[in-house]
């Protein structure tokens, strides 16, 4: 019987070089996936079965059809671009290695990867290295904006490939859910961050509220990382070992991002 195919150990390293051979031969921002499917044969479709949020994959490399990738008939712009990115990264994989994940653990390995690959493809690391001033938090979270802007990359996504490429920062997303903030995205690889609460008991989350509901919220204001104990959050800032965070509050939607200095 034979043995399911597997990745080398520099997968990410090769992933890497194909985001940068497609950006050199599709150069600008924001890239054009739209171009980048037609020179590799592959047909872009929405269909009413994909949910929001989602995109997938179609292609039997038995039969003589092009590889398709299904997108929901509901638009976001951001998000359509990175799922269809990351399908990319599925064709890569089973284009050169074969690949399809056999387990639990190896699928979201591969999600993962996928996920890196569209990071890559949509945010070439000449785009970091050109925008990213790093002298001040506000600069960090100003920048990542303008790049998720401009690259047209969910902000999540634009944070993750500044940590990937400036490993000292760390860049969080929160919201309120009954009286307590908590993070709902991490920068960090792995997720790490995510999930963790901050207690309306915290001296942090008391100033943090206060911002949100006496102003207009835009500017960025620091907090002393001792106002965050006694909290999941603030257990995880002292644990990675964090020097400084600062936030930046959205009375529109009721959300906050931070960066933190690690």
């Amino acid at each position: 019987m034979p043995q399911p195919a597997t990745l080398p150990n520099d997968i990410e390293t090769y992933l890497e070089n194909v985001a940068h051979a497609l950006n050199a031969a599709h150069s600008g921002t924001p890239i054009l996936l739209k171009d980048i499917c037609a020179s590799l044969n592959i047909t872009v479709l929405r269909r009413q079965s994909v949910p929001k949020g989602k995109a997938y994959l179609s292609w039997d490399r038995t039969s003589l059809e092009r590889p398709q990738i299904h997108l929901p008939l509901t638009r976001h712009k951001t998000w359509d671009r990175f799922c269809a990115a990351h399908e990319i990264g599925h064709f890569f994989l089973i284009d050169k290695f074969d690949y399809i994940p056999t387990s639990r653990e190896s699928y979201w390995k591969t999600e993962e990867l996928c996920d890196y690959f569209a990071r890559s493809l949509l945010i070439p690391k000449e785009l970091i290295k050109n925008d990213l001033d790093l002298n001040t938090h506000e600069q960090i979270i100003s920048t990542c904006d303008h790049i998720s802007e401009t690259a047209y990359v969910p902000w999540l996504q634009t944070a993750k490939r500044i940590s990937e490429n400036v490993p000292r920062v760390a860049l969080f997303t929160f919201r309120w859910e009954d009286s307590v903030l908590k993070t709902t995205g991490s920068s960090l690889k792995g997720h790490k961050g995510r999930f963790r609460e901050l207690s309306q008991e915290t001296e942090a989350y008391r100033r943090i509220k206060w911002v949100f509901e006496s102003t207009a919220p835009a500017n960025i204001f620091s907090i002393d990382l001792n106002e965050f104990n006694g909290s999941k959050f603030g257990d995880f800032l002292k644990k990675i070992g964090a020097g400084s965070i600062s936030f930046r509050v959205s009375a529109r939607n009721g959300t906050a991002r931070a960066v933190a200095n690690i």
